[in-house]
């Protein structure tokens, strides 16, 4: 939220509209039953199996909790691996508005994975005034066919797009270094058995990440025999 406003008119309604949202918005369930309920009627007022019925009721406490350790600590610190091998672009500090853009060091044009950045150097045009639009990081299995979507999604106003991470770029010696690294922070996310019934799913994402999410950790860390349940 701003701290300055352009009139005291204008601070007075963003406040406004901003308590006016948080009582629009359902408080997070408070036991396993108000969980299972919520999610129940998400389901059924979304008529069935969509990708919106199957979005989370409300976070908790808690459940903000594991997503920031998930992306404060493990993310940043898988990151910072190659960022110490200088193996990364970051799109941040003064000296990047210097890169060439253009350059096909910075090509996600081709068949290797990559992590890319999408952005509008200045500002999007709209008539006689710049808009700024949203940015975006993001990864592709394959560099040229996110490239020919978005050239086809954008035409004319193709923003511009750089890759910040060739994958196949890493060297195989970084590579098993940073896979030993990501199986062993994904291990703290896991459980020490899986939920049985739909009560201990429950309770399982009440205090942590999405049940789904925490079964693919599961299947990441654990041996063949410890994953024929899933």
């Amino acid at each position: 939220e701003k701290k300055t406003y352009d009139s005291s008119g204008s601070q007075r309604r963003s406040k406004r509209d901003k308590g006016e949202s948080e009582r629009k918005r359902p408080p997070p369930p408070s036991s396993p039953e108000e969980y299972a309920d919520v999610a129940r009627e998400r389901y059924e007022s979304r008529e069935g199996f969509t990708f919106n019925s199957t979005r989370r009721p409300p976070a908790n406490s808690s459940q903000h909790s594991v997503v920031r350790q998930f992306l404060n600590d493990f993310c940043v610190s898988i990151v910072m691996l190659l960022i110490a091998r200088n193996l990364i672009l970051l799109p941040v500090g003064i000296l990047f508005g210097f890169v060439n853009h253009a350059s096909d060091l910075l090509s996600m044009n081709d068949g290797n994975p990559h992590i890319y950045y999408l952005f509008w150097p200045g500002g999007e045009r709209q008539g006689s005034k710049r808009r700024k639009k949203r940015d975006k990081i993001g990864c592709a299995g394959e560099g040229k066919k996110r490239y020919t979507y978005y050239r086809n999604e954008f035409k004319e106003n193709m923003p511009a797009i750089i890759s910040l991470l060739n994958i196949n770029a890493i060297p195989a010696c970084v590579q098993t270094l940073v896979s030993a690294a990501i199986l062993k922070g994904l291990a703290a996310f896991v459980p020490d058995q899986l939920p049985v019934t739909i009560a201990d799913a429950t309770r399982l994402e009440m205090a942590g990440l999405p049940v789904c999410t925490t079964l693919f950790f599961w299947s990441m860390v654990k041996g063949f025999d410890e994953c024929k349940t899933l």
